[in-house]
Order: C-alpha cells, then structure tokens, then sequence
C-alpha cells in the first residue's frame, strides 16, 4: 500500500518536496498530500513551514509546490 511505502521513503530521505515525491510514486501530487496529512495527524510528518519569500530565488521558475517540503520525525 502506498500510505506505508511513502512512510518508508520519508524515514530513509527524512525530507522531500511534493513533485519529488509524485515523481518518485508515480502518483498526482493531490494523492501523495492526502497520504502525508494522514502521517501528519499522527505526528509522524511535518510540513516544513515557508515563513520566507514564496520563491526561492529569482527565476521564478519553481511552484508553490515545489515549495511544499515534508519531513519525516524521527522518534
């Protein structure tokens, strides 16, 4: 199931964009934040806040998504 493979995934990278993670599971982005809000709620998964600039630098080349970074915690 994918729910446990992405747990999997995350505890060996400890963090990962969204687009690396539909990338790399071949699924749509909107499936994989599903499945990352559910390790959220458990306080597994955080999302790394952007307190920051929206970009990361000029070329504007990145999405919001691409911005959307998720770490595993480690217990």
């Amino acid at each position: 199931m994918i729910l446990f493979e992405l747990r999997d995934y995350l505890k060996t990278v400890k963090r990962a964009a969204l687009p690396d993670l539909a990338r790399h599971f071949d699924v749509d982005a909107s499936l994989i934040r599903d499945l990352l809000q559910r390790w959220e709620q458990r306080g597994q998964v955080s999302k790394l806040s952007s307190s920051g600039p929206t970009k990361c630098g000029s070329c504007q080349a990145c999405g919001a998504a691409d911005l959307e970074i998720y770490i595993w915690n480690s217990q």
